[in-house]
């Protein structure tokens, strides 16, 4: 007879197994406990979940999942990630690096999705002897569509709006050797107002692609290296910031 855990059990605790078994000679219990090995911070990874819990995201939104501590064994890790939405969509996971870790869709979210997040990886083995520390679950849903098609050459932005078109108007994307770059990305911060100093690029006072413009209108991140597409209502941004 052989007995094993429904579980991974948790690192620093004690746990006992009680046997009870009715022989010609009357009942016997036999207790026996154990303690499993305790682990410092130093050797759990912790997982944090974007988007947030009960966040309403936009139709390019991926699940993000960062690692505090690297993960070596990306596979077993992987095989304990779900992300499950109704209504159900494609995806698949891509490994960043050993802290982090992105689910897409195959294809823009569709409008109103409920999605759930599980990270069932406590106690897990990440490889190099780091344990999985907490399992978690967060549920968001998708609000409705809205993709900004931008053309860098003609400095155009088309906005639509439940695939609907709902607006062109100019931008601003970049002057040449310092253009937007291209490819899907989504909106990470929106700003109704925004100074952008060339300084925060390494750009200083005196380089003649030095810049301090204050007061950018409707400024959008799209980047965290300095990208970013602003439509020309106020004065015009030639590049984009950095923090």
């Amino acid at each position: 007879m052989s007995w094993a855990a429904g579980s991974l059990l948790d690192p620093g605790a004690t746990y006992t197994l009680t046997a009870e078994a009715t022989g010609d000679g009357g009942d016997a219990t036999t207790e026996v406990s154990f303690t499993t090995v305790d682990l410092g911070l130093d050797a759990l990874t912790y997982p944090s979940i974007a988007p947030l819990a009960d966040e309403e995201v936009g139709v390019g939104m991926p699940v993000v999942v960062r690692f505090d501590v690297a993960v070596a064994d990306h596979a077993t890790f992987e095989q304990h990630m779900t992300v499950t939405s109704d209504p159900p969509q494609e995806g698949s996971w891509h490994w960043f690096d050993d802290h982090e870790v992105r689910w897409r869709p195959h294809a823009y979210w569709q409008a109103g999705t409920a999605v759930t997040v599980d990270v069932d990886v406590k106690s897990l083995p990440a490889g190099g002897g780091i344990y999985g520390q907490e399992s978690r679950q967060v549920a968001f849903t998708v609000g409705r569509s809205v993709i900004h098609r931008v053309d860098a050459t003609t400095h155009t932005m088309t906005s639509e709006i439940d695939g609907a078109t709902a607006r062109t108007m100019p931008i601003s994307a970049g002057k040449p050797g310092f253009e937007t770059r291209s490819g899907v990305k989504v909106i990470m911060e929106k700003f109704r107002e925004k100074t952008m100093d060339a300084a925060t690029t390494g750009i200083q006072p005196g380089d003649p692609d030095y810049y301090n413009i204050e007061d950018v209108e409707y400024a959008l991140r799209v980047t965290t290296s300095g990208s970013s597409c602003t439509p020309r209502r106020g004065r015009p941004a030639r590049r984009a910031w950095r923090t």
